[in-house]
């Protein structure tokens, strides 16, 4: 048997990344140690795909990053009891770990299978120890499995991975993949494996199989390049760059990519807060309505196809608009956001010039996209002095506009039938707790 492997590590900036130590998983075998050698100062979020009682989500969190833990488990998630030989074992779960350490606001929990759990965004670090190998993922092939975590991970981000390797002749196949298969996963741009570790053969027992099991453990390391490293918008006047001096562009609309437009926003928050940043966040009317449509009209037409050209289109009108009504702002940046909805953050002018721009690009989308698009518009409080955190103030504020559209737009459904492109001005917002 190979020797347990080490469970504390230095991360960059000082801070010791290890194992939660009370919980449930904290004996058994990981290389997450390691992890602490790759994290970037400018990671903000996490994922952790199974994150049960916090074995990573608590170190993740005291490393500084907000963390979203996806998991089916409820037990250690929420606290309960799970039954053992000697009787039952009382588990404090994940939430009451969070409670103790003031840590909830912080971490996002969510109940669900990660393979069928829609996200609205990627994370800088994702992590993953033995979902592979679980029965309840083997309805999944080992590429669905893999792709699944690497499509949550952001451009320049890291995942991180503790599997099951080979060990024939009983722990073989699909599930268990040899070290060969699993680098082959992750062969392609844009990922470049950091480290890829043979753990050796350790022996363990748990709750739910309480017989001594030899398993072979093994791990990889790998960082997600930074794709389409486009420029679009920038903060002109500062000349600004922003990590490697790009914003990443998403492919389809030509606009920046949610991860660099929330990077890019909360670094010039700081700078404009004494005028006031100014947002407005559209979403497709009855997209998915449009798409159904459709197909029913050509069987043979792929709906998703319909779905992106409506998008493709939606980029190509934003794009002109920006130029047109933005090109000469002191900072303007346009993105996508949650795959169907149109991000735009200005500064350096009234709020009523911007609220006039966007209602215009609301008519031309009414106008000449496939589908209209529904708008609300509204302004970050100027404040004086310190700002506080960017990152709380950028997603409060985010927050507040996001729930206005959708509230907005099951108004209008209800009183009008059906959303039509229109724009609703909320005005001054705060992101200040009372």
């Amino acid at each position: 048997m190979s020797a347990r492997p080490d469970t504390r590590r230095t991360a960059p900036g000082g801070e010791l990344l290890e194992v939660d130590p009370q919980s449930y998983w904290a004996p058994f075998a990981t290389h997450f140690p390691a992890l602490g050698r790759h994290l970037r100062p400018s990671y903000r979020t996490a994922c952790v795909l199974g994150g049960s009682d916090g074995k990573f989500v608590l170190p993740l969190l005291r490393a500084g990053l907000d963390v979203t833990a996806v998991d089916v488990d409820e037990t250690f998630l929420f606290g309960g009891s799970v039954p053992t030989p000697e009787g039952e074992l009382a588990i404090r779960g994940l939430r009451a770990r969070l409670a103790e350490e003031g840590l909830e606001h912080r971490c996002e929990i969510v109940v669900a299978d990660y393979m069928t759990w829609r996200s609205r965004r990627t994370f800088d670090v994702v992590v993953t120890s033995g979902s592979w190998s679980m029965p309840g993922n083997h309805e999944h092939d080992l590429a669905g499995l893999v792709g699944r975590a690497q499509e949550l991970t952001a451009p320049g981000g890291v995942l991180f991975a503790d599997y099951l390797a080979a060990l024939p002749p009983h722990q073989e196949g699909e599930h268990y993949p040899p070290a060969e298969r699993v680098d082959g996963l992750f062969a392609a741009a844009p990922w470049d494996v950091l480290e890829h570790a043979d753990l050796g053969l350790c022996e363990e027992r748990h709750y739910d199989k309480p017989e001594p099991h030899v398993h072979r453990f093994a791990a990889i390391i790998a960082r997600r390049g930074e794709e389409a490293r486009e420029v679009y918008l920038t903060d002109r006047a500062a000349n600004d760059v922003f990590d490697s001096g790009v914003l990443l562009c998403d492919p389809l609309t030509r606009l920046v990519a949610y991860p660099s437009f929330e990077r890019h926003l909360v670094e010039m928050l700081p700078r404009h807060q004494a005028q006031g940043v100014h947002l407005a966040i559209g979403d497709v009317d009855d997209l998915k309505a449009y798409v159904s449509r459709i197909d029913t009209a050509d069987p043979s037409h792929f709906g998703h196809l319909a779905g992106n050209e409506c998008m493709r289109v939606i980029g190509m009108a934003t794009r002109a608009w920006a130029d047109e009504r933005l090109g000469d702002w002191p900072f303007a940046v346009c993105g996508t956001f949650g795959g169907d909805e149109v991000i735009v953050a200005a500064a350096g002018r009234p709020y009523a010039s911007f609220v006039d721009h966007v209602r215009a690009l609301a008519a031309t989308l009414r106008r000449d996209a496939l589908r209209p698009m529904s708008f609300v518009t509204a302004t970050l409080a100027p404040t004086e002095g310190r700002l506080g955190d960017p990152h709380d103030v950028y997603r409060g504020f985010v927050a507040q506009v996001d729930a206005q559209l959708f509230t907005y737009k099951a108004d209008v459904r209800r009183r009008l039938g059906a959303p039509c492109g229109e724009l609703l001005d909320v005005g001054v917002l705060s992101t200040r707790r009372s």
